[in-house]
């Protein structure tokens, strides 16, 4: 019968000691998976009694953490056909879901020339320098009566959110009033900086300031609300969601409640090993700090 020499064995149990060794070390961090992110727009939304709900239609952007960052960015609209509401301004949305569990929208109706854009980073950027563009129609002129109207330089939603739970919304009213004809009668940028969040112009609608919400990771913003009292017409100007977006926590390679007995094990087979003379003692002392 041949006898194996115990130096022969020495490298393959080695080994395997060594490779169960970083086997522990490298399985919290193996099989990592991406943050999730998503975020949605949508400049204008106007049910009106007895027809079919107008939209700019919703602007959704999703990302499961492969890079490119998903952005949607319909070209801007300056007319809505379908309702009469919205009788002047830019239509503008913008929804971006990144690859880092980060995601931002942007929406909102603008004066002639305006634009948004959604950066790198989920700033809501608004360009242009014209003024009064934006016309929301809440009666129109009859005879000698003068129309009631919104007004506006920009009417502009945005948003961010992060995997973190961060979520943060915002909402922008420019130059925002009511008018009868020429005649400012509210002004709504004023109302919505003193914390008014509902205005009720006569006999005409209830006007729903900069209504935002956090909760759970998501935030959400619409700048404007509009119900006539007739009950004729609802509509929503400038809406806009973030998140949730998921943190997914990596996967190990081995599961956790392995490693004890795993580790129990690596030591007990140093010891052997060492004593058999097949590891040595600063082997042995590298295997147990482990």
């Amino acid at each position: 019968m041949t006898q194996q020499n115990p130096a022969s064995r020495r490298p393959g149990l080695a080994c395997a000691v060594a490779a169960l060794s970083a086997a522990l070390v490298l399985a919290p961090a193996a099989s990592a998976a991406a943050d999730t992110s998503t975020a949605t727009a949508t400049a204008v939304d106007v049910k009106a009694l007895g027809t079919a709900a107008v939209s700019t239609g919703v602007s959704s952007a999703d990302n499961t953490g492969e890079p490119p960052a998903t952005v949607v960015s319909p070209a801007p609209l300056t007319a809505l056909p379908g309702q009469n509401l919205v009788t002047g301004g830019v239509m503008a949305q913008h929804a971006r879901a990144g690859s880092d569990g980060t995601s931002a929208a942007c929406a909102g109706v603008l004066s002639s020339g305006g634009s948004l854009s959604v950066g790198s980073t989920g700033e809501c950027t608004r360009s242009g320098t014209a003024t009064g563009g934006v016309v929301l129609t809440l009666v129109p002129a009859l005879g000698l009566v003068p129309a009631t109207q919104v007004r506006a330089d920009a009417i502009v939603s945005s948003c961010t959110a992060r995997s973190d739970g961060t979520a943060v919304p915002k909402v922008q009213l420019v130059g925002a009033g009511v008018y009868v004809g020429t005649v400012k009668t509210f002004d709504l940028t004023a109302l919505l900086a003193a914390g008014t969040t509902s205005v009720t112009v006569p006999g005409v609608a209830t006007l729903g300031l900069a209504a935002t919400s956090t909760s759970g990771g998501k935030a959400t913003a619409t700048a404007l609300t509009v119900k006539l009292l007739s009950g004729a017409l609802d509509a929503q100007i400038a809406t806009v969601s973030c998140g949730q977006n998921v943190r997914v926590m990596p996967t190990p390679a081995l599961p956790l409640q392995g490693l004890p007995l795993a580790a129990g094990f690596l030591a007990v087979a140093g010891v052997v090993a060492h004593r058999r003379g097949l590891l040595t003692r600063e082997a042995l002392k590298a295997v147990v700090r482990r």
